[in-house]
C-alpha cells in the first residue's frame, strides 16, 4: 500500500510540475565571468534558468553561440557578471543593446570560510549600474547612500544597531574562519598608541577600481608609520594571502624593520583588540573599525568614504551627505544586499545570517569548547516545567540528537505551534533533521510554511512526505489538509482534481471512515466549483452515508438544494447565499458607474499631517479597510466618507461596524464563495439589514497571489482589482500606503490610529511594493517600473485581442459587407454588417469583364472603394464571393468560419454561434495556402508570453474539466470495459468536408487511418462518427464503416456524445484533419495526423503525411493562444455583443444542459 501511495503522489507532483510547465516558463539569467564552482547560483536563483558562458569564452564563440539568443531574450533574460570580469565586447554588446546586466560580488558578511576555499557566500551584492567597489562612477550603493530616506523606514536604524551590536559582540566578520586568540600574546603589552595597517590583494578590482594612485600594501604601511612615528604599527595582510591562497605582490619583509607584521591568520575582530588608528586603502576592514569607533584613515574611496567618518586622502565631490555609522551600516548592509541559506538557497535576513555562521562556528568539528561563542545554551534540561515560556526556552536551543530527546522535541515543537510562534517552531524543525522527519512534523512544517505566507513546491514535498510516512488512521487527514492548502494557493486544475479522485477510487472499496468521507466532500466541493453538479452531488451523497458534515460548504449545499434536495440547507442560508451571489460584480460595477473617480484608502500613517481629508472625500468612491478612524482629528488627514468597506472576516481585530453610508462590504480572503467558511451566519446578517456583501474575485486573487508566491494583502488586492479595471493608478486613486516606501522592515507604526495593530507574517511586503510599482503609472515613481506581467486586458474584462481589433472599422476599411446573410447577426465592426449577396457579386464581375454584355450591374459593388470590406464562409461560395469583391474594388475581404469552441447545437440548426475565426490571408483548414493562423503561429511572439501561456494553461484547465467542446449539445459517454490494453480513438469527418479536400490528404485517406489503426491487434480501435453523420445532416465514411464492422477490434460510436468525455478513455487519437486532435492535444493524449491539420507540423503531433508548410516547434499554450486570442472572436450568448473567452466560457458552463449520461453497451 505505501509503494502505491509513494507512486501515486510522486506521480502527482510530477503531473503538478508538468501541467504548470506551459505557464511558469523561467526567465533566462547569462552567467558570465563566474568561475565554474560558483553554481550556487542556481539554487540562489532556482525561478529562473541559469546559462553559464564559459570563463574563458572568445569573442567568436560569444557571437555564434550567445549573442543572437541573449537578443532573442532581450526583453526577459538579464545577465549577470561577476565584478568586472567580462571581456570589453561582452560588455559593449550588452550596453549598445541594453541588456538588462547586474554586477554580482560578495556580500559584507559572507561566510564562515574563505571564499578561495570555495565555499558558497552567504551574502551577495547586485548592483545594475557598476560593483559597489568602483568609484570611478556612482553604484546603486553609493545612491542608496545619498538619497536614502530614512525617515520612512522606522525601525531600520534602531535595526542597525542591534546589528553593528551583534557583529561587535560576536566577531562575526566578512569571512569567519579563523581561531579567537588572546591578542596580548601578538601584540605585547600596549605601551604607546597602536596603529593597525589592513592589507589587500593589490590587484584586486577594488583597489583597481577604488584608487586613483597605484599603491601597494609596503606604502600604506611606510604612510602609517611616517604620520604616527611614535606609534606601534601592526601591519595584518589579507586572508587569502595569509593562508596561501593569493600571492604576494609586495613583500612583507620588507617593512619588518618599521613595522610589526602579523603573520598569523588571527580574525579580524580580534585584531581590532587595543588599536587606535586603522589605515586601509579601501578595505571592508576599515568600516568594520569604524564600527568599533576606531578612527580609520583611507587611501582609496571605499564606500563607507565620503560620508563624514573616515580620514579621506582621496576626496568624492559625488558624496554630499553626512552620515551616522548607523545610517550607513542600515543601507550597506541591510537594504542593499541579498541573503541567502547556503543550503536551501531561499533568500534570507542579515540577522539569520549571524544565527548560521553561530551555529557552524559552534560545531564540535570547528572550534573547541573554550573557543565556541556563547549563544545561551542551557546546561541544565527539566522536562517537567508548566510554565510554558520558561519550558521553551529551557530547551528551545537543545540539540535533540538522542532518542530519550524525542518527547521533550515533541513538546517544545507543538508549544511553539500552539502559540502560533511559526517561525521559531519551523526554526527547531529545520534545526533537528532526525525527528523532523517524522510524518508528524513534516506535516508541521508545511503548516508553519503556510502560515508565515509560503506557497511552492516545499510544501508540497513536505505533505507528499508526511503522508507517505503517515499511518493509515492520520492519512486520510493529511491527504485532506494537502488538497485543502492545493485549492487555497492555487486554481483548481484538471491535474489536482484527478489526482484526488484517483485516491478516493483508489480506496473507496474498504474506506468507510468519516475521515475518507470529509475527502470525498472535498473533491464534491472541487467538482462543484468547476460546474461538474452532477459528480458533486453524487459524492456528496456518498460523503453523507460516511456521517461527513458539510456545514460550512455552502456552495456545494446551494447546488443540493437547488437540484431537488431540501433539506440539504437551510431555507435562510439557500436565500442568502443567492443573494450573494447576486451581489457578484458589485464591485466592478460601481468603479465603472463613477467613471473610474475611485481612491482607495489605506491605514499607513504616512497620511497624517498632509491635509488631505477633503480631497479624498471629493473622489465619488472612496474605500476604506478594517479599522479605519474618520473621527476628528484624523479626518482632517484622511477624510470622512466611506463607501466600500473592506474588511477580514469577523476577527476580533476589526473594531467598526457597519455605517449607514456602506454601499459594499467586501470581505478578503482567498475563493471564499467556494472554499469552507465558517462565519456564513454573520453575513447572511448583514445583507438582512440591507448591506450588499461581496468577496474578492478569485480568479484575480489566484492572480495576484501567484506573483508574490504569498497570500496578497486586502489593500494590494484592492488596488490590483482597481487596476485590472481602470488600468494604471493615478496618485489621486491611492492613499496611506507604505508600498513605495523602504519597507525591508515592518514599519513600528503600522496604522495612523491603532498603535497595537501589527502586519502579518503571512505577508511578503517586499513582493507586494514591486508589485505595487508595476500597477501604478510610471510617471509615479523615480525608478523605472518593472514592466507589467499582466496587462489591462485581463481575462475578466481584456480589451479586444488582435482578432478583434484587426477586423474593427479604423483606417483600412470604412464599410463592412457580408456575403452571407447568416452573417449579418454577428457584430464584427460595432454595428451590423450590410448584405450583399454572392450572386450580386458575381454577375457585377460578369457585367465587367464582359464590358456589360452579360451579367447585371451592382450599383453597392460599384460604390465600394479601398476601404470597403467583403466577409464571407471560408473556401465556400460566400468566401470567394468576398475575395472576388475585394478584387473588383481594390478593397479588403475576411474569411470567416465558425469556431472552435461555437455553440450548443449543431450549424445545422442555424443557430446563432458563440465564435467565429477571422482570416484576411487564407482559412485554417485549407493548409495548401498560406494562412492568417500559419503565419501567427510561424511568426508571433505574442503567443509566447508569460501572460498568454498563463492564461492559456487556465483556460485549458477549464475546458478539460469541463468537457467544452465545439458543439456542447450531447451527454457524456462511457465507454464499455475492454478487455484490450490500449484504446485508439479514430475520428470520422463528413463526406467531401473543405478540411479533407485542401487538407493535403494526397497519401492516406479515412480507409487507410482506419486499416492502420485495426492492425494494433492488442488495441480496441474505438471510431467516433460525426455528429452531422448521426444527424443525417451530412454524409460520412458509413461505407468504408461497414467493411470492418466484423473486425473484433472495432467499436463504432453512432451516438452523439460529448467528444471531451471519449478522449478522456482512449490512449491515442487518429484524425485526417479534424478538429478533435485539437481538442486531444488539451487532454495530453498523443494525436497522429494522416492529413495536414493547421495544428500538425508543430512539434505536437505525430505526422504521416510530411509537413512542407513553414514551420518551427511551439508550446500547446503557444497553439491555443494563436487560436483562442489572435484568431478567434467570442460573442456572449445573450447579448451577443463581443465579450472575453472567459466570459463566454463562463456562461456555457453555467448553462450547459444536465444530460443523463451514456453507458454504452458492447
Amino acid at each position: 500500500m505505501k509503494n502505491s501511495l509513494l507512486s501515486f503522489f510522486s506521480g502527482l507532483l510530477a503531473d503538478i510540475s508538468k501541467a504548470k510547465s506551459g505557464n511558469e516558463k523561467k526567465e533566462i539569467i547569462y552567467v558570465v565571468g563566474f568561475s565554474t564552482w560558483k553554481t550556487y547560483l542556481r539554487k540562489y536563483f532556482s525561478e529562473y534558468k541559469l546559462i553559464f558562458l564559459p570563463k574563458t569564452i572568445s569573442e567568436k564563440n560569444f557571437n555564434c553561440e550567445f549573442k543572437k539568443a541573449i537578443l532573442k531574450n532581450k526583453e526577459s533574460c538579464q545577465v549577470f557578471i561577476w565584478g568586472f570580469k567580462a571581456p570589453d565586447y561582452i560588455l559593449s554588446f550588452l550596453k549598445e543593446n541594453e541588456i538588462s546586466t547586474k554586477y554580482v560580488e560578495d556580500g559584507f558578511v559572507r561566510s564562515v570560510k574563505l571564499g578561495a576555499t570555495k565555499a558558497p557566500p552567504m551574502s551577495l551584492c547586485l548592483d545594475s549600474v557598476t560593483p559597489y567597489f568602483d568609484a570611478t562612477k556612482e553604484s546603486e550603493l553609493e545612491k542608496l547612500l545619498n538619497n536614502f530616506d530614512f525617515n520612512k523606514s522606522e525601525g531600520i536604524l534602531l535595526r542597525a544597531k542591534k546589528g553593528i551590536s551583534l557583529l561587535r559582540e560576536t566577531g562575526i566578520s566578512k569571512y569567519n574562519n579563523s581561531r579567537f586568540v588572546n591578542i596580548n600574546d601578538y601584540y605585547g603589552i600596549k605601551d604607546k598608541k597602536r596603529i593597525l595597517v589592513i592589507g589587500q590583494v593589490e590587484d584586486d578590482a577594488s583597489i583597481l577600481y577604488g584608487c586613483e594612485k597605484r599603491l601597494s600594501n609596503n606604502d600604506l604601511v611606510r604612510l602609517a608609520v611616517k604620520e604616527n612615528p611614535d606609534s606601534q604599527v601592526i601591519y595584518k595582510p589579507h586572508p587569502d594571502v595569509m593562508n596561501g591562497h593569493r600571492p604576494y605582490q609586495s613583500n612583507p619583509e620588507e617593512v619588518e624593520g618599521i613595522c610589526y607584521v602579523l603573520k598569523e591568520d588571527v580574525p579580524l575582530a580580534n585584531s581590532f583588540e587595543t588599536i587606535d588608528h586603522v589605515y586601509t586603502i579601501t578595505s571592508l576592514a576599515g568600516f568594520e573599525a569604524l564600527m568599533r569607533g576606531i578612527p580609520v584613515t583611507t587611501l582609496g574611496c571605499p564606500f563607507y568614504s565620503g560620508w563624514g567618518l573616515t580620514d579621506d586622502r582621496q576626496l568624492n565631490s559625488r558624496r554630499k551627505r553626512k552620515l551616522s555609522i548607523e545610517e550607513i551600516f542600515a543601507v550597506s548592509y541591510l537594504v542593499y544586499p541579498k541573503y541567502f541559506n547556503t543550503d536551501s538557497g531561499k533568500s534570507i535576513e542579515f540577522e539569520d545570517v549571524l544565527d548560521l555562521i553561530k551555529i557552524e562556528v559552534n560545531r564540535p568539528d570547528f572550534l573547541t569548547a573554550a573557543e565556541k561563542i556563547q549563544i545561551g545554551t542551557s546546561e541544565s534540561v527539566n522536562t517537567f516545567v508548566f510554565d510554558d515560556e520558561k519550558f521553551i526556552n529551557q530547551n528551545k536551543n537543545l540539540d535533540f540528537n538522542m532518542s530519550e530527546d524525542f518527547k521533550t522535541f515533541c513538546q517544545v515543537v507543538q508549544k511553539l505551534f500552539d502559540r502560533l510562534e511559526y517561525s521559531e517552531a519551523l526554526g527547531l524543525l529545520e534545526k533537528n533533521k532526525v525527528f523532523s522527519e517524522k510524518s508528524k512534523f513534516l506535516l508541521m512544517r508545511a503548516q508553519c510554511l503556510q502560515k508565515l505566507g509560503f506557497f511552492g513546491p516545499e510544501i508540497d514535498d513536505c505533505y507528499i512526505k508526511a503522508i507517505e510516512n503517515s499511518e493509515m488512521n492520520d492519512r486520510n487527514n493529511y491527504v485532506y489538509l494537502f488538497f485543502s492548502y492545493k485549492w487555497e494557493s492555487e486554481p483548481l486544475s484538471e491535474v489536482v482534481i484527478n489526482r484526488l479522485k484517483s485516491y478516493i477510487l483508489n480506496n473507496d472499496h474498504h474506506d468507510r471512515t468519516k475521515s475518507f468521507g470529509k475527502i470525498k466532500l472535498l473533491l464534491a466541493s472541487f467538482y462543484a466549483e468547476v460546474g461538474q453538479i452532477n459528480q458533486a452531488l453524487r459524492l456528496r451523497d456518498e460523503a453523507k452515508r460516511l456521517k461527513a458534515v458539510d456545514a460550512n460548504l455552502m456552495n456545494l449545499k446551494y447546488w443540493a438544494k437547488r437540484r431537488g434536495k431540501p433539506n440539504a440547507m437551510k431555507d435562510y442560508e439557500y436565500e442568502g447565499f443567492k443573494k450573494l451571489l447576486s451581489y457578484k460584480g458589485s464591485f466592478k460595477k460601481m468603479v465603472l458607474d463613477a467613471s473610474g473617480d475611485v481612491c482607495v484608502v489605506g491605514n499607513s500613517p504616512s497620511l497624517i499631517g498632509k491635509g488631505l481629508g477633503e480631497e479624498i472625500d471629493n473622489h465619488k468612491l472612496v474605500i476604506r479597510f478594517n479599522s479605519y478612524d474618520t473621527s476628528f482629528p484624523f479626518c482632517q488627514d484622511v477624510g470622512t466618507k466611506t463607501d466600500i468597506w473592506v474588511r477580514m472576516p469577523f476577527h476580533p481585530y476589526v473594531k467598526n461596524s457597519p455605517e449607514p453610508s456602506h454601499k459594499l462590504i467586501m470581505f478578503s480572503g482567498c475563493n471564499r464563495y467556494n472554499r469552507p467558511y465558517s462565519d456564513w451566519i454573520g453575513l447572511f446578517e448583514l445583507m438582512d439589514e440591507g448591506f450588499p456583501v461581496e468577496f474578492f474575485d478569485p480568479t484575480a486573487f489566484y492572480e495576484l497571489q501567484a506573483k508574490l508566491s504569498a497570500p496578497p494583502t486586502a489593500g494590494l488586492m484592492v488596488c490590483y482589482m482597481l487596476y485590472k479595471i481602470i488600468g494604471p493608478l493615478d496618485p489621486k486613486n491611492y492613499y496611506g500606503f507604505s508600498f513605495l516606501d523602504d519597507i525591508k522592515n515592518d514599519q513600528s507604526k503600522y496604522h495612523y490610529s491603532d498603535l497595537t495593530a501589527k502586519s502579518s507574517s503571512r505577508h511578503n511586503w517586499i513582493a507586494e511594493s514591486d508589485v505595487f510599482r508595476t500597477i501604478i503609472k510610471s510617471s509615479d515613481f523615480d525608478s523605472e517600473p518593472v514592466s507589467l506581467i499582466l496587462s489591462n486586458k485581463d481575462k475578466n474584462h481584456p480589451e479586444p485581442n488582435e482578432s478583434s481589433s484587426f477586423i474593427q472599422k479604423g483606417a483600412d476599411c470604412d464599410s463592412f459587407f457580408c456575403t452571407s446573410p447568416g452573417l449579418k447577426d454577428y457584430n464584427l465592426n460595432e454595428s451590423r454588417m450590410d448584405y450583399l449577396s454572392s450572386k450580386a457579386i458575381e454577375d457585377h464581375k460578369a457585367f465587367v469583364s464582359s464590358s456589360g454584355k452579360e451579367g447585371k450591374f451592382s450599383i453597392t459593388v460599384a460604390n465600394a472603394g479601398p476601404k470597403s470590406c467583403f466577409v464571407g464562409f471560408g473556401r465556400a461560395r460566400t468566401g470567394n464571393a468576398a475575395i472576388t469583391a475585394a478584387k473588383l474594388t481594390g478593397g479588403h475581404f475576411k474569411l470567416i468560419e465558425y469556431g472552435f469552441i461555437s455553440s450548443m447545437h449543431l450549424p445545422s440548426e442555424k443557430q446563432f454561434n458563440f465564435s467565429l475565426v477571422v482570416d484576411d490571408i487564407g482559412i485554417f483548414y485549407d493548409t495548401t495556402k498560406p494562412s492568417r493562423i500559419e503565419n501567427i503561429l510561424f511568426k508571433s511572439k505574442d503567443i509566447f508570453s508569460d501572460y498568454n501561456e498563463k492564461r492559456s494553461r487556465l483556460l485549458i484547465d477549464k475546458i478539460c474539466i469541463n468537457n467544452i467542446t465545439k458543439y456542447n449539445n450531447s451527454a457524456d459517454l462511457v465507454l464499455p470495459e475492454s478487455k484490450y490494453k490500449k484504446r485508439i480513438l479514430v475520428v470520422d469527418q463528413t463526406e467531401n468536408d473543405n478540411s479533407i479536400l485542401l487538407g493535403q490528404c494526397d497519401n492516406y485517406n479515412f480507409s487507410t487511418m482506419l486499416e492502420t489503426a485495426l492492425k494494433n491487434h492488442d488495441t480496441e480501435v474505438v471510431l467516433k462518427l460525426h455528429p452531422e453523420t448521426i444527424a443525417g445532416a451530412k454524409g460520412g465514411n458509413l461505407t468504408e464503416v461497414e467493411k470492418h464492422k466484423e473486425s473484433d477490434n472495432l467499436l463504432v460510436v453512432d451516438k452523439q456524445c460529448n467528444i471531451m468525455s471519449l478522449i478522456k478513455q482512449v490512449d491515442e487519437v487518429y484524425v485526417m484533419t479534424s478538429g478533435v486532435g485539437f481538442e486531444a492535444l488539451m487532454l495530453n493524449k498523443p494525436v497522429t495526423c494522416f492529413g495536414v491539420p493547421f495544428y500538425a507540423g508543430w512539434g505536437l503531433t505525430k505526422d504521416m503525411q510530411k509537413v512542407n508548410n513553414p514551420r518551427r516547434s511551439i508550446t500547446l499554450e503557444a497553439l491555443f493562444s494563436a487560436v483562442f486570442f489572435n484568431y478567434t472572436v467570442f460573442f456572449h450568448p445573450v447579448t451577443e455583443k463581443q465579450c472575453s473567452m472567459e466570459e463566454c466560457i463562463d456562461w456555457i458552463i453555467d448553462n450547459k444542459p444536465t444530460l443523463p449520461i451514456i453507458k454504452m453497451e458492447k
